[in-house]
This record gives C-alpha cells, sequence and structure tokens, in this order.
C-alpha cells in the first residue's frame, strides 16, 4: 500500500516587513492619542483662564473682552530671560506661556488667539513685516471689519486698530498669516491675510499639530497592513500546494505502491 503524500502547508512564512509596518502602526496611534489627550487637557486649561480674566474684567461685550484678555497677557507674559533662539521648532504652547508668563509676540499671540477662539472669537495670527518683524492677532469683528490686536508689552500697536492701518506704521510694509516671508526673505504673496477652515487651529497647537500627523502616519502604516495582509491571503487561497516527492523514487512513480 503505497504512503501518503505529507500534506503541504500552503502558508507563507510571515515577512519580517509585516512585524515592522505593525510596529509602526501602534507607535503612530499611540503619539496621536497621546498629543490629542494633551491637547484636549491644554483646551480646558484655556479656556477656564479665558473665563476668568473676561469675569474678572467685567467684560460684557465683545470689544471688551478682547481688551481684556490683551491686557491680562501684556501684564502677565514677557520676553525677559525668554531666548530668541533655542526655541522650540514649533513654539511653546499657549498653555505654557500662561503658566510661566514666558513669550516673545509669537507665543503671546497664541495665547491670545487660543483664549478668543475658547469664547466664540474667531482670532489668527498676521506677521507684520518691515523695518521690524512682529507677530499680532487679526480678529474679524462684528461689523466684518479686520482689526489688529497686539498682546505683547511693550507693544508696537497700542490700541485696537484697523488692519489696513498696520502699513501706516512706519516700520511695517508687509503683511501675511503666512510665514513664507521670513523663510524665503522676499514677499511671494501679497500681502494677505489668509485663514484657511481649520489652519489656524492646529498653527496655533502644536500637540493639535502632532496628534494630526500621528494619526495620518497610523492611518498610512494601517492601510499597509491592511493592503499586504490581503494581498497575501488572496495568493495563498489563489496557490495550488504542489505535492511532496521523495528523493529516492521518480515523479511519475511517487504515489505508486510498488
Amino acid at each position: 500500500m503505497s504512503k501518503a503524500a505529507p500534506k503541504v502547508s500552503s502558508r507563507r512564512p510571515i515577512s519580517w516587513r509585516v512585524y515592522v509596518v505593525a510596529a509602526i502602526f501602534i507607535a503612530t496611534l499611540a503619539f496621536g492619542i497621546s498629543e490629542a489627550v494633551s491637547q484636549r487637557r491644554e483646551n480646558r486649561y484655556v479656556a477656564e483662564m479665558a473665563q476668568n480674566i473676561v469675569r474678572q474684567a467685567n467684560a460684557s461685550d465683545e470689544t471688551s473682552t478682547i481688551i481684556a484678555l490683551r491686557d491680562y497677557l501684556r501684564r502677565n507674559v514677557t520676553r525677559d530671560n525668554y531666548p530668541v533662539r533655542g526655541r522650540p521648532f514649533l513654539r511653546d504652547t499657549a498653555e505654557y506661556a500662561l503658566r510661566t508668563g514666558k513669550g516673545r509676540c509669537g507665543e503671546s499671540t497664541r495665547a491670545f488667539v487660543n483664549m478668543a477662539e475658547s469664547l466664540g472669537i474667531h482670532a489668527q495670527r498676521l506677521y507684520l513685516e518691515g523695518a521690524s518683524e512682529h507677530v499680532v492677532a487679526v480678529i474679524t469683528v462684528g461689523d466684518g471689519r479686520k482689526v489688529l490686536v497686539d498682546s505683547i508689552d511693550p507693544p508696537y500697536i497700542k490700541d485696537i486698530e484697523d488692519l489696513d492701518q498696520a502699513v501706516l506704521h512706519s516700520q511695517f510694509k508687509y503683511y501675511t498669516s503666512i510665514n513664507l516671508h521670513r523663510w524665503l526673505k522676499t514677499p511671494s504673496l501679497s500681502a494677505n491675510t489668509y485663514d484657511p477652515p481649520g489652519l489656524s487651529y492646529f498653527l496655533e497647537n502644536p500637540h493639535a499639530l502632532k496628534a494630526l500627523f500621528g494619526f495620518l502616519f497610523s492611518i498610512t502604516f494601517g492601510a499597509l497592513g491592511a493592503f499586504s495582509f490581503t494581498r497575501r491571503t488572496l495568493r495563498s487561497r489563489l496557490t495550488i500546494p504542489t505535492p511532496a516527492v521523495r528523493p529516492d523514487r521518480a515523479p511519475a512513480l511517487a504515489t505508486v505502491d510498488q
């Protein structure tokens, strides 16, 4: 009686690449979740600070609210002993500026923008360029005007001013909401206040931006892993296993009883 041919497994060994993709997926997903949790905690802190500032100032309308936030930052955030160089690539968070009282015009503006947003006042940063470089917030007020708010002390712009007045200051000749000018050193865009929906939030919140990248990477590697698994499964189902042949027998007689 002939011996049955040994059963050949149709499963392919798992490639090391699968483990690498899975590890990156898990790591980037965990990173994204961690940063999202940090952003949620910061949002809560900034909102509570904004509410307390407005309540203590007895601010009752949009203008008085803006002034209350601006004046608080002028009194409590200082550039003294805060370095120009060596700062984080994405800059310090609004929470950091509020807790430590340290920051330059960019950090103070970031804190202002986030506090204003938490109160339902839409604000974004604006870069002023010319003989001096400065960062302020620009707000579209109820009557449709765009106004500038300078929240660092001493301010270049003391009062709330219309956007059109920015270039009347001798040290400023150009303004933009996109920082290309400082990177390229020459204006590549006309003066602008571009404000794509949602962009300002991510630009003003490093934790949110890092969470976004973490989730995008995890989705990318998750899709790669799913594609690889699907392709592997289809190949294993479509591949017909070849019966094993004993080396001491001819292929034609491998399953014949001798």
